[in-house]
């Protein structure tokens, strides 16, 4: 168990070397491979995954990441439209994994 942790700590350095961000919590390989973080930017990273394969966390070049943000993928939340209360989707009948289609990004989420 040590060992492993000790090297997928190194594989994060080698996938991060451009920038300062660092894992806030223990990830699994797949999982660190759908994280893709831009040059320059430092901060936590804290994602959470919901199993669907199409889960992705891109942060652009220059990003500055406050202590305890939490990114949320997956998990239903719709992108194509602004969505105030998600009760209309929580009892849509569409399973979880199905509803998030898309890659999380700033620009999903705000262009």
């Amino acid at each position: 168990m040590f060992w492993k942790q000790i090297k997928l700590k190194k594989i994060w350095r080698k996938r991060n070397e451009n920038n300062r961000c660092s894992p806030a919590h223990r990830y699994s390989l797949s999982e660190m491979e759908r994280i893709t973080i831009g040059k320059d930017s430092y901060g936590p990273i804290d994602s959470y995954f919901f199993g669907n394969p199409n889960e992705r966390l891109i942060i652009g070049n220059h990003v500055s990441i406050a202590d305890h943000v939490k990114f949320i993928l997956g998990g239903g939340i719709p992108t194509k439209a602004l969505a105030l209360s998600p009760t209309k989707f929580l009892h849509s009948g569409i399973p979880m994994r199905q509803r998030q289609k898309v890659p999380l990004s700033w620009k999903t989420m705000y262009g």
